[in-house]
């Protein structure tokens, strides 16, 4: 499966998660992993890890599968399929840098 992004709501979440000062903004594809998370940002030893959804868009099982096991070890996963839920997503963590 090729690697792509998803229109309207992936680039501008990564353009925006990037001038606020995360970093990488990786889009991993792992072998013999499918359903890993579309992105990997990091910031101050904080990873955000979101899969990109079409507006309205499903997980894929093998999608439900790896973002639970991710969960389960303590690695939160942002399910996204709006750009606007997106920067809010980003600004929320501002916020917590804040506190």
């Amino acid at each position: 499966m090729s690697v792509r992004e998803i229109p309207g709501v992936e680039k501008p979440v990564v353009r925006y998660a990037l001038a606020r000062g995360w970093k990488l903004g990786w889009k991993l594809r792992i072998d013999g992993r499918n359903g890993s998370p579309d992105r990997w940002f990091l910031r101050n030893g904080v990873w955000l890890v979101i899969e990109f959804k079409r507006p309205g868009g499903k997980l894929r099982p093998q999608q439900v599968l790896r973002i639970k096991e991710l969960r389960e070890n303590g690695q939160p996963v942002h399910v996204i399929d709006n750009a606007d839920v997106g920067r809010a997503l980003i600004d929320s963590f501002d916020q917590e840098d804040l506190l």
